[in-house]
């Protein structure tokens, strides 16, 4: 499955990525990411799954 390419991020979306880390790293188990309408979150999330592909997570 290639040929898929993940796009650029933004600032925000740079932020939120790190922020859900930190929370996973403090601890938390399932944490959330609350976005209005047109912030990226589905680009948030391919760019976390591409991410765990790439280290052979599921």
């Amino acid at each position: 499955m290639g040929g898929c390419r993940v796009k650029v991020l933004r600032p925000h979306q740079e932020r939120a990525i790190t922020m859900l880390r930190q929370s996973l790293g403090g601890g938390f188990r399932r944490p959330m990411i609350q976005a209005p309408t047109g912030m990226g979150k589905t680009v948030i999330a391919s760019h976390i799954v591409a991410g765990a592909r790439a280290k052979g997570n599921r």
